[in-house]
Order: C-alpha cells, then sequence, then structure tokens
C-alpha cells in the first residue's frame, strides 16, 4: 500500500517563505505561529507554518483530515499517538547520554511503545468512519504495515522482553555504608504493610500506587541497576541482543507521520481556547476563481488571543465580494478598528492557505498564489529616499509582481503625501489592481477613493449616541467622510475650545 505523507498529496512542490518577509508581521502570523508552537522551539513544526499551499487541492486534502477530525473520537486517537510519538522521539534522543545498560531499557520501552501506538491508531481509525484521503490511505497503510512480518516479529520480541523485564523482582538492604542487591521472593512485597501502616495520615483518602518511570539516573541508581542484571543475566542478555537486532525499528514512513501528526494536533490545541470562549473556527470553502468570496463572523487571532487573557471577547466582523468586484476600501474613524478588518482578512486567506480552519462561521475563498501586503512604517533616519517614495518604491513592486490570484493588503498610506496627491495616486494604484484583477483590502483615510467604480466601500462604525466611542464594527456603506475626529477629541478633552479654556487657565493662575 503507497502512502507517503498525511499533509501532503502526492508529490507537492514545498517552497518555505523568508521569515523575515513583511507578511508575517503586518499580519501578526509570527504571534499566531508561536501560540501555536506553544513558544516551543521546532524546525520541523515551524517550517510547515511558513509554506503556504497554492493548489486548491492540496489545500482540501489537508482540509478533509481537519474535518475527520472533527469526530471526537477520532481526535483523540491522534492526539494520542502524536503524544505517543513526542514521548518516542524523546527517548531516542536520549539514547546517546547513558549507559548501557539504561540504554538498552529506553530503547525497549521505545519500541513497545512504538508497536502498541501504531495499533491503537489503528483500531481508532479502522472503528469510526473516516472520509478524508490522507486518513483512509493512512488506515489502510497500517493495515498493511501491522501485517508485515518486520512488525509482528518487532512487536512479539518486544512484547516478550518487556514482559521479562517487568516480572523482575529484587530486594535492596541497606545497612550502614553497605548495601546489598538479591533476588526478591512474592512473600517479600512489603507494599500492603506500608499502605496499612502509613494510612492513618491519608485522613480517609485512597492512597495510589502509581508506576513511575524516570530516565534520570545518578550513579548511585545505575550501580543498583547493574547489579541487579547480575541476578537476572539472561534476561538483561535477552534485552541487550533485542537491542543489536532492532537497531533501525523505526519505519520511514511512519517516522514521517510521527512527525507531520503534530501539524493538526498542534493547531487542534490552539483552537481549542477560543472555540472555548464561545468564538468560531470553519473550514473555508476553497476555490480557484469565481464571482463571490466572503467570510463571516472572523476576527484576529493574534488579538483575539490578547483580548481572552483580559477576559474579552474580540469583536467580529466579515466581508462579501460580490457580482466580480475584488476591491474592498475601508474609510472610518481612527482606531476604528480598520487595521485589524486588514490583518484579519490577511490571516484567513494565510491560514486557509496553510490547510487550517479559520476564525469565523464560514467562508468561501480563493486560493492565493501569494499574499503581499504594504502596512504603513515609520520614517528612519537611515532611509536616504523620503517616506512618500519608499512607499511608492514598495507598492510598485507589489503591483509588479502580483497577479489575478494573488492577494493584496494595503493599510494607511499615503499619509505624508497632500490630499490631491493623495486622491490621484491612490485612484492610479487602485485602477492597476483592478487591472491585475487580484483580491484587495486597501485601508485610507482618503475618503474620496470609495467612489471609485468597481470597488466595496466599508466604514468603520461608531456608537451613534456618542460618536467618541468606537463599536469596531466594520460594515458595508458607502463612505460619509467623517472621521469623528472632533467627538474624539472632545472625549480626552483636547478640541480647540478645551485646549483654549485651559491655557487661559494657566494664564490666569501665573498673574496670580
Amino acid at each position: 500500500m503507497e502512502f507517503e505523507s498525511i499533509i501532503y498529496r502526492g508529490n507537492v512542490a514545498k517552497t518555505v517563505m523568508e521569515r523575515e518577509k513583511d507578511i508575517f508581521r503586518d499580519l501578526a502570523l509570527d504571534e499566531i505561529f508561536a501560540a501555536i508552537n506553544g513558544h516551543v522551539h521546532d524546525n520541523e513544526s515551524e517550517s510547515l507554518l511558513y509554506m503556504p499551499l497554492k493548489s486548491e487541492q492540496d489545500i482540501k486534502y489537508r482540509q478533509e483530515v481537519f474535518q475527520d477530525l472533527k469526530e471526537i473520537d477520532i481526535s483523540r486517537g491522534i492526539e494520542s499517538f502524536s503524544r505517543d510519538a513526542e514521548i518516542l522521539r524523546y527517548n531516542m534522543k536520549k539514547l546517546k547520554e547513558v549507559d548501557s545498560v539504561q540504554r538498552n531499557r529506553i530503547f525497549l520501552d521505545s519500541a513497545y511503545l512504538y508497536c502498541n501506538s501504531i495499533i491503537s491508531l489503528l483500531n481508532c481509525l479502522d472503528s469510526n468512519t473516516v472520509k478524508s484521503r490522507g486518513l483512509n490511505d493512512l488506515r489502510d497503510y497500517l493495515k498493511s504495515y501491522s501485517k508485515s512480518e518486520e512488525f509482528r516479529t518487532l512487536a512479539s520480541e518486544s512484547k516478550g522482553v518487556e514482559s521479562a523485564m517487568e516480572s523482575l523482582r529484587y530486594m535492596i538492604t541497606i545497612k550502614g555504608t553497605r548495601i546489598t542487591v538479591r533476588r526478591s521472593i512474592e512473600s517479600e512485597d512489603f507494599g500492603a504493610e506500608i499502605v496499612k501502616y502509613f494510612d492513618h495520615f491519608l485522613d480517609g483518602e485512597q492512597l495510589e500506587l502509581k508506576e513511575y518511570y524516570s530516565y534520570s539516573t545518578g550513579h548511585m541508581e545505575a550501580s543498583l541497576v547493574e547489579m541487579a542484571s547480575r541476578l537476572y543475566p539472561d534476561q538483561f542478555l535477552q534485552m541487550e541482543s533485542f537491542y543489536e537486532k532492532h537497531q533501525n525499528f523505526i519505519n520511514p514512513v511512519i517516522e514521517r507521520l510521527m512527525r507531520e501528526i503534530k501539524f493538526y494536533t498542534a493547531y487542534i490545541i490552539y483552537m481549542k481556547r477560543f472555540i472555548d470562549s464561545g468564538l468560531d473556527f470553519c473550514i473555508p470553502e476553497i476555490v480557484s476563481s469565481g464571482d463571490v468570496f466572503y467570510s463571516r463572523d472572523s476576527y484576529d487571532l493574534a488579538l483575539a488571543g490578547k483580548l481572552l487573557d483580559r477576559g474579552i471577547l474580540p469583536v467580529t466582523n466579515g466581508f462579501c465580494l460580490k457580482g466580480g468586484s475584488k476591491i474592498i476600501l475601508v474609510t472610518g474613524p481612527n482606531n476604528g478598528g480598520k487595521t485589524t478588518f486588514a490583518r484579519t482578512f490577511g490571516q484567513i486567506h494565510y491560514l486557509a492557505s496553510l490547510g487550517f480552519p479559520v476564525p469565523g462561521s464560514s467562508a468561501r475563498l480563493q486560493a492565493p498564489d501569494k499574499i503581499y501586503t504594504h502596512f504603513e512604517r515609520a520614517e528612519t533616519i537611515e532611509n536616504p529616499v523620503g517616506r512618500l517614495e519608499e512607499e511608492l518604491r514598495r507598492i510598485h513592486t507589489i503591483v509588479e509582481s502580483a497577479t489575478c490570484r494573488s492577494i493584496v493588503i494595503i493599510n494607511e498610506m499615503l499619509s505624508s503625501a497632500t490630499l490631491r496627491d493623495g486622491i490621484e495616486i491612490g485612484k492610479k494604484i487602485i485602477e492597476k489592481i483592478k487591472e491585475i484583477g487580484c483580491i484587495a483590502v486597501y485601508v485610507t483615510f482618503i475618503h474620496e477613493l470609495a467612489s471609485i467604480e468597481g470597488i466595496e466601500s466599508y466604514v468603520a462604525q461608531v456608537d451613534n449616541k456618542d460618536p467618541g466611542k468606537r463599536t469596531y464594527k466594520i460594515i458595508e456603506q458607502a463612505s460619509n467622510g467623517m472621521a469623528y475626529a472632533h467627538a474624539l477629541a472632545e472625549k480626552y478633552r483636547l478640541s480647540y475650545e478645551d485646549l483654549r479654556r485651559r491655557i487661559s487657565n494657566e494664564n490666569i493662575s501665573e498673574q496670580h
């Protein structure tokens, strides 16, 4: 049975994006990726997040797996296998750090865990209805692999040696500075006696004796194990022989699966926090072209994570491009949520291109060949050109590179230009984007651009009763040209009248 990957359909061209690209900073994707990985540095897992897919079918291959993982039993089975894989990978890295006896024991435990986890995963996939190509092909591969002579021998021998080692019992006697190790017999098990004598300290609670395995040993423990090996030479020799015989017991396909499965489980764990707070995630419909694209109830994941830390739910928004329109122009008051809207737009398209569920209740998105961002940059003394020229150079690079399948996100550019120049330059940029035919979001303070034919106008809202209060809702409507700056100045007592009154009062105070 042929099976290669749980995250790639066939021979997919894999291109890693440079992590210094503006898109990851502009869209706060770096923050999201850090949260997905749990702030644990793992090059293999991280690299997948910087490898967006361009094919509709490649994206759907991963989406199907996420759809299957909505079933709780399948999700639990996959997460259990992922945890076992992490333990196994950790154990195998420890082999060179311990003595030969400990090495043999870790190796045996790892092989035993490996076999059991594969059988458990197969039973999970076999006893539940899986619909994705990825999990179906994986199940068929596991069936074939579990019946192979290679696997059956490994499973049988690891179980046999494991049982032999588990049956070993020895007694340690400490008298002064002398320690004696000898074979133990069944009647010398003092566990029940210990529970009996310490029971009155438990105050009615049940004492649970749990097995605890640790591969970190001091010189004293190592010496005790060495003495125990002399008491049971046959069993320890069995363990040594098992190590020598099964050096490369991990199947290459299973090894790749153990790395790749974390791609799904890490994101499922990441989503749980938001879902438990009442926020939605959906598997978007992905199309290569079309006349209607939309997202409902979407939100900025990076911002939402920070707000949830404070017990606050983010304001959700959405968009709809229809009738051939592909450009959304967003206007409205400062601090009204326009930049957040632009970030959200970019985030859901990028996450969708990874095959991930995206924040929102439903969505229909285009699979982009590339996402370009142009966010406002602070002027630096090192820059040999002026701010306006630097912005125009950046946008020129974007429009020259973008295709009809690209996503372009422009946020608050041309603030250094005069209004007249800003209108003229903005019109030329929008016309160029229309000519390319790509999907774009253009956030601007120049509301005159909203009257250009063929674009969708969205406006950041304020409270009707208190214009100084932002609702952070962005809705489709004609631009009203209102920045509500006066209301905001009044709110913080910075209006012309407030400043004039304050200066007058200070002058009077000085005269007295």
